[in-house]
C-alpha cells in the first residue's frame, strides 16, 4: 500500500557526474590504559553475562546488550563511560592523524559516530587544536 508514496533515489540517478564512493577499513589499537580497562571490563561482562545466562536469556537481554555497548564505548574513548577519565584514546588519536594527513592535502572531512557524546569529545579535541569544527 505505502510503494507508490516512497521515493527512493541513488546518486547514478541524482548526479552522473559524482566520483564512486570510497571506502577503507582502518583497524586502532588500544592505548595501553585503555587496554587494561577493556580487559577489566571484560572480565566483568563474562561473569555478569554467565550469572545473567542462567537465569534465563529473555530475561537479561538488555543487561547483557548493555555490557556489549559498553564495551564498544570503551574503544572509541573511555570518557565516554567513565567520567574523568584523562587518558588517551587509540581510535581519537588515530582519527587526529587522519585528519592531519587529508588536511594537509587539501580535503574536508565529514565524521560521524554512533555516539553523540563522541562527537562532542572530537569537537572537544579539534578546538583544543585550533581546527575549525562544524557540528
Amino acid at each position: 500500500m505505502s510503494r507508490p508514496f516512497i521515493l527512493r533515489r541513488v546518486k547514478q540517478d541524482v548526479l552522473k557526474e559524482l566520483p564512486d564512493k570510497i571506502e577503507s577499513v582502518q583497524y586502532s589499537d588500544l592505548t595501553k590504559q585503555q587496554k587494561e580497562l577493556y580487559l577489566g571490563y571484560l572480565d566483568k561482562i563474562k561473569n555478569e553475562t554467565a550469572d545473567a545466562l542462567s537465569e534465563g536469556l529473555q530475561k537479561n537481554r538488555m543487561k547483557i546488550l548493555a555490557g556489549l555497548t559498553r564495551l564498544r564505548q570503551l574503544c572509541c574513548h573511555p570518557s565516554l563511560f567513565i567520567e574523568g577519565y584523562d587518558g588517551e584514546s587509540g581510535k581519537m588519536n588515530q582519527l587526529l592523524d587522519m585528519v592531519d594527513s587529508a588536511r594537509e592535502n587539501g580535503h574536508r572531512i565529514l565524521i560521524f559516530s554512533q555516539f553523540a557524546s563522541m562527537l562532542k569529545i572530537m569537537k572537544k579535541e579539534f578546538e583544543e587544536e585550533g581546527r575549525d569544527v562544524f557540528i
